[in-house]
């Protein structure tokens, strides 16, 4: 399969002409959907609408939409529903603040409405539970209850594929528990395709897919969603973005590239008109990590300078911890990627990036072998966390945790205290992954083992990282050169040629970095 072929550029002119519309006239091209509902049919059309918006993540357009049928028969209890379920970002977190009141009364007033059917009142109660802090104070305890009343419409309901389709993405909550067998995930994907069956260009359908194989084992699931998503929604720039999810996990780098540089031109087009700049900015992560990895250093650090042009006010309501996260892992990536240790410790704090700065700085003295303040940004790190928290973080091993005690072990030379902290974190996310735009800790762990001289050892983990994150710049480069200090010539050319055929377009000083992997294969040819 030729993913440059499937994604063509036809899909991306769609996506610069979909971007330049204003919000009164976004283009029809959002894809489709029936949400059953015992309303009008003109008040019908404003919720499939806005579902359709919804399943794309487009939470304010959505709302609107929603908003409009309300207005349109204050009876209707689904634009009620709709309203609450608009407040609601499924895979990131449960509603909290403005959005939990905003929910509440827009489901207190579907409750009141007189259209609605047993089966309206079976997900307005459902989506009840997301919204009940009183009773379910927990998180995870509003998660878990919420997919089962999920499935129990799905159960009831056979035919109903709206419900379907909530029902699985329900189960890619990150808030319910660890799921390191990707059972639920499995699940979900079961259920995807068969509404994929009924409902080819429904959004939400291919959207989910890709959501549920966005992780190593499962990855290759969700390729022919990747590419049919874009196409199905090119007005929505999260549309366009999400097929680089599977791009990146498949180390697919100019699709990647392709995908995010579409998302991102058509939501600054669309910022020009409406909030919603997270989905700019998510683009940008995206697009700097597939720079680093092709070796365009210069393209990396300009998205640096491009992402602080974007202001916290430029974002929807709710993604305000996101804004002060994402802003200060630009800068981080590009230091963490380029080795450049003194520029990832002159990173400043904000409240929201305070505990992933405390880990980078970890990971930076750890390199230097600077024991004194690697051992200072451990204990700055497990500050940021109340006592309880804390042990909750120990006790569901937590990545970030140990790879922040981990690089303070390796900084006073403890290597295997080190690499025991960071195996099982490298185990567990073979099968569940990495974030996508992060280090994998398998290649953190072949790195302090290559650091320490345990050549072979090293390359062992190496290639381990590699078949889980696959076209990595720094993991083929190290491997390539270690394989070559061990004689194994055959290996280091397979490890060169993958690193400088994805660095084909790599820039100046990036070059100098590549040049001996390249004297190499040229002597080996010659």
């Amino acid at each position: 399969m030729n993913p440059l072929s499937r994604f063509g550029s036809a899909v991306l002119l769609m996506a610069f002409a979909a971007g330049a519309q204003n919000h009164m006239h976004i283009p029809e091209e959002i894809g489709h959907v029936n949400l059953p509902n015992s309303c009008s049919v003109a008040v019908g059309v404003s919720l499939n609408r806005g579902l359709s918006l919804y399943y794309s993540f487009w939470y304010e357009e959505a709302r609107k939409n929603f908003t409009q049928a309300a207005q349109s028969d204050s009876r209707c209890a689904m634009a009620y529903w709709g309203e609450a379920m608009s407040q609601y970002q499924p895979v990131e977190a449960l509603p909290e603040g403005a959005q939990l009141r905003a929910g509440q009364e827009a489901l207190a007033r579907a409750k009141n409405a007189d259209e609605q059917t047993p089966r309206e009142r079976a997900y307005i109660d459902a989506l009840g539970i997301v919204f009940d802090l009183a009773t379910l104070p927990k998180a995870q305890s509003r998660a878990e209850s919420y997919s089962g009343a999920m499935e129990r419409v799905y159960v009831q309901y056979p035919r109903d594929l709206v419900a379907a389709t909530l029902f699985a993405l329900s189960l890619l909550s990150p808030e319910l528990p660890d799921d390191a067998s990707l059972a639920r995930k499995r699940k979900a994907l079961e259920i995807l395709n068969q509404v994929l069956s009924k409902e080819p260009d429904n959004p939400g359908v291919t959207h989910f897919i890709i959501h549920a194989s966005d992780n190593p084992e499962m990855a290759s699931f969700g390729l022919e969603a990747a590419h049919r998503y874009a196409q199905i929604a090119p007005a929505s720039a999260h549309a366009l973005h999400m097929p680089s999810h599977i791009f990146a996990r498949l180390g697919l780098w100019q699709d990647d590239i392709r995908s995010n540089l579409a998302s991102e031109a058509a939501a600054a087009s669309q910022g020009a008109i409406h909030t919603g700049a997270q989905h700019r900015l998510h683009a940008m992560e995206f697009l700097q990590y597939a720079y680093l990895q092709t070796g365009q250093y210069d393209k990396a650090r300009d998205i640096v300078q491009q992402a602080a042009t974007i202001k916290a006010g430029d974002l929807e309501p709710g993604f305000e911890s996101y804004y002060g996260w994402v802003e200060a892992s630009f800068p981080i990536r590009l230091a963490l990627e380029t080795s450049d240790w003194s520029s990832a410790l002159r990173v400043q704090l904000s409240k929201d990036a305070g505990p992933y700065v405390r880990r980078v700085e970890s990971w930076s003295h750890g390199h230097v072998h600077d024991v004194r303040a690697a051992e200072q940004a451990v204990l700055d790190y497990e500050a940021t966390f109340t006592k309880p928290e804390l042990i909750e973080e120990e006790g569901h091993s937590s990545a970030q945790l140990a790879e922040t005690r981990a690089w303070a072990l390796f900084a006073k030379g403890d290597t295997a205290g080190a690499v025991s902290l960071l195996r099982p974190v490298a185990d567990h996310q073979d099968r569940v992954g990495k974030g996508e735009v992060e280090l994998p800790a398998r290649e953190m762990l072949a790195d302090m083992l290559r650091l320490s001289n345990q050549l072979d050892a090293g390359l062992t983990e190496y290639k381990i990282s590699l078949q889980t994150d696959p076209g990595r710049f720094n993991a083929l480069l190290h491997a390539g050169e270690v394989a070559q200090v061990l004689g194994r010539k055959q290996e280091a050319m397979g490890f060169y040629k993958l690193l400088l055929q994805n660095a084909s377009a790599a820039d100046t000083s990036t070059k100098q970095t590549l040049a001996p992997a390249l004297a190499f294969l040229n002597g080996q040819h010659s």
